[in-house]
């Protein structure tokens, strides 16, 4: 718009009319490129989700069924559930997560 306007004298209306009428013609012309981009990107979190299962974390605090506890898991520190009874300090393999809470088991031998 700035280059077109170096050359031609428009009215505000005029560049705005032409301004919103080339956006939409870019979106219409790169909208099946755009598509494949971010269908791209939502599988990458899929991958991303997939890198915690079957890994192994360590309880900061002791967990148990009905009350969320923490485990350290790459350095960071995730809200954590488990059906059982873990204690702290104990490792877990991560079987799930649902947003940033996962959903871990003991794998301490019986």
């Amino acid at each position: 718009m700035a280059i077109l306007c170096l050359f031609i004298d428009l009215s505000i209306n005029e560049q705005l009319i032409i301004f919103l009428i080339s956006s939409v013609a870019t979106i219409l012309l790169l909208r099946k490129w755009l598509t494949k981009i971010l269908w791209k990107r939502k599988h990458a979190t899929e991958l991303l989700e997939d890198e915690f299962l079957g890994k192994i974390a360590k309880a900061e605090t002791a967990i148990s069924p009905g009350e969320n506890g923490k485990v350290n898991f790459k350095g960071t520190t995730w809200q954590a559930a488990s059906e059982d009874i873990i204690e702290k300090g104990e490792n877990v393999e991560i079987i799930g997560n649902e947003s940033i809470l996962l959903f871990v088991k003991s794998i301490k031998k019986l």
